[in-house]
């Protein structure tokens, strides 16, 4: 088989040989010398409750384990900034005083898509002039 990995391609070229005589006794004259210690009955109940224990804690930490979030979906941003400046009383002969008031509006709408890492953002502005007539005394 070919790889890509060229460590696997490595290890795939090894020959592989069959393990010793002297491998395979010296590990059951290990497992041999623990057991002649205790019945075997004790063996097998510490065997149990070793298993028990292991599945017990492997089951613990499942449940501790938090969940994933699920992936965020693309939601929407909209802030709107308002402001008026008035500008000064203009008198006339033939009309009462008015006042133009400015109101400046600026609407930001960004939408954002956090799994894709991407953010479109849309500037509008907008500039009206109201005049306002001042009652005369």
């Amino acid at each position: 088989m070919n790889h890509p990995d060229p460590i696997e391609n490595l290890l795939l070229a090894q020959k592989l040989t069959t393990p010793p005589r002297r491998l395979d006794r010296r590990v059951i004259d290990t497992l041999r010398a623990y057991s002649w210690r205790m019945p075997w009955r004790l063996n097998m109940l510490f065997g149990a409750l070793g298993t028990a224990a292991a599945a017990s804690i492997a089951f613990a930490v499942i449940l501790n384990t938090p969940a994933q979030a699920p992936a965020a979906a693309p939601f929407q941003i909209d802030q709107q900034y308002s402001s008026m400046t008035p500008e000064p009383v203009v008198y006339s002969d033939q009309a009462p005083p008015t006042m133009n008031v400015r109101l400046h509006h600026v609407r930001h709408t960004q939408w954002v898509d956090p799994v894709n890492n991407i953010r479109i953002e849309v500037i509008i502005p907008q500039q009206r002039v109201l005049t306002i007539a001042l009652p005369v005394d």
